[in-house]
């Protein structure tokens, strides 16, 4: 899974000699030494840094009450909107065929509006778009944690077709019969 950050701005380099990228994932700190691509067009700087999660720490995002992310001295904190997309696409990862949701394009605007800096309030800062994440692969656990994370808060119908899909997937693994069982559950309950 990837996370890219972008700055195009006219005020030059940003994060040229410091460019590390931390995520504050529930109290946890997870420091990213990233490398910096940038490059200068039409009196821009244009300036691009990724960060690739394992699996584990994807989901521990993706299950996460509080995420933050600083990208140089900037802090960037995930809110509801950002963090429910997240989710959302988490749940596609585990079932592709899966109706994108609308709210996407609501927080990719939530993505792309300028927050204040931690270290400056009263600073403005260039733009910096976030969040473009790639992945692809199908697999079982992912799902089946991702299918918990829905049910524990409450959105049984997106752990449903989850559970379904992981069943259909996967059939006769430890994963399939533990989401066999909690769909059981979860229909008993309609």
């Amino acid at each position: 899974m990837s996370f890219y950050f972008r700055n195009d701005s006219t005020d030059g380099w940003k994060y040229l000699k410091y460019h590390d990228i931390i995520f504050l994932v529930d109290g946890e700190r997870w420091r990213f030494d990233t490398d910096h691509d940038g490059d200068i067009k039409d009196g821009h700087v244009i300036e691009n840094l990724f960060v690739n999660l394992s699996e584990k720490r994807f989901l521990e995002v993706v299950n996460a009450v509080k995420v933050e992310i600083k990208v140089g001295a900037d802090s960037f904190p995930i809110g509801p909107s950002v963090m429910e997309a997240i989710q959302d696409f988490a749940s596609l990862i585990a079932n592709p065929d899966a109706p994108i949701p609308d709210r996407f394009a609501e927080a990719q605007a939530a993505l792309r509006k300028p927050q204040p800096s931690a270290t400056k309030p009263s600073a403005s800062r260039p733009r910096t778009n976030s969040g473009y994440m790639d992945y692809s692969g199908y697999k079982p656990g992912l799902s089946l944690s991702i299918a918990k994370n829905h049910e524990k808060d409450g959105r049984n119908s997106q752990a449903i077709t989850l559970y379904k899909e992981i069943i259909k997937r996967a059939p006769g693994t430890g994963q399939a019969n533990e989401a066999a069982e909690r769909l059981k559950k979860l229909e008993a309950k309609k």
